[in-house]
């Protein structure tokens, strides 16, 4: 419950500085990379759920076209747990990815995935369209969203050193 508590005043706190700097940061710069550190920080079922649910009442309240953030990106985490977490989930993964790279790459992922939601697809998208679409809303989004979410991933490195976070596999032989 504790970690529940904590993965929403954390989303909260991002969205309202969001909110406050609108004029300086982009939709998502703080909140994409505060939910992938949520959504890795204890790979259980809850966080996932309230991770989702967190993304998709982000895209409620701040709708675009398609709903791909809070769709995909909880499927997104699943491909980057550790091997004994995606034993018990029978998940197969075809890429290993060191730890430390976890969440830059999903809320790398994560601000693709925005900035591809606002596209409208009715019409497929010329090489223009896609070059306007990554100056405008990519790359000042990125900008601000991998050194944080590089900072967060140290963040959850040292607080795994000083024991604040089990391991995961110690967490699975304990049940």
């Amino acid at each position: 419950m504790k970690q529940i508590v904590a993965a929403v005043i954390c989303a909260w706190l991002s969205v309202m500085l969001e909110l406050a700097f609108a004029d300086v940061l982009p939709r998502g710069a703080l909140l994409l990379p505060v939910l992938c550190a949520v959504l890795t920080w204890q790979a259980s079922v809850r966080l996932l759920l309230i991770g989702g649910v967190l993304l998709l009442t982000d895209w409620i309240a701040r709708p675009t076209l398609l709903p791909l953030v809070p769709l995909l990106l909880p499927f997104a985490v699943l491909l980057v747990l550790p091997d004994a977490v995606q034993r018990s989930y029978d998940v197969r993964v075809w890429l290993r990815l060191p730890t430390p790279l976890h969440v830059p790459l999903l809320t790398i992922l994560a601000a693709v995935l925005q900035s591809c939601s606002g596209v409208s697809w009715q019409v497929a998208p010329t090489a223009q369209d896609l070059q306007q679409l990554f100056s405008q809303h990519l790359s000042p989004l990125l900008l601000v969203t991998v050194p944080v979410s590089a900072v967060l991933a140290l963040l959850l490195r040292l607080a795994e050193e000083l024991g604040l976070r089990r391991a995961f596999v110690a967490e699975f032989r304990r049940l």
